[in-house]
Order: structure tokens, then sequence, then C-alpha cells
């Protein structure tokens, strides 16, 4: 299995799965954590989109990080931070 770490609004990305047909592919779009289960630990981990695929350490053979943000453009973060920019950052900060 392909683990592609992204952002929903990645076009690119969506461009390059559609020819991937054949393989197995799992995206995991960071800007919409909250809408997966994940564990990470330390030599293992586990993702749960939200249809129900899992994708597990153990199945993966290669990793795609293709932007992992979330696009300011469509985001709005006060300046002087909160606590949903400091969450943000924790997760960019696990998958790198």
């Amino acid at each position: 299995m392909i683990l592609v770490l992204t952002h929903s609004r990645d076009v690119t990305t969506d461009l390059l799965l559609d020819r991937f047909e054949g393989v197995d592919v799992f995206r995991a779009n960071i800007d919409l954590w909250r809408d997966y289960r994940w564990s990470i630990e330390p030599g293992d981990f586990w993702i749960e989109d939200p249809v129900g695929r899992v994708c597990r350490d153990s199945e993966v053979s290669a990793v795609y990080l293709r932007k992992l943000l979330f696009d300011p453009v469509y985001l709005d973060i006060p300046a002087d931070g909160n606590q949903e920019s400091w969450c943000r950052e924790q997760v960019i900060c696990l998958w790198e």
C-alpha cells in the first residue's frame, strides 16, 4: 500500500491518484485530521479514514509526503495563535 499524506484541496494529488489504477493507495488529508481515527506509537501506526478504510504501518510499502500543511487561504487562524493552530502543528509534527 502507498500512503499519501497531503491536504484535501491538493488537485495535483487528485490527478496523480487517478493514474494509480490497480495500486492500493491510502490518502490521508491532514487538514481533515479530525475526520480520521489514528494512532501513532513508537514503531507502529494506523489510520482509519472517514469511510472505514484502515492503513496499518505493516501494510505500507511507500509514503508520499505531498503537502503536509493547512492551506492558510482556506483556514482562518488568528495571527496571535490559538488552540486549533497548536493542534494543527502537532498533527504535522507527528506525521513528519
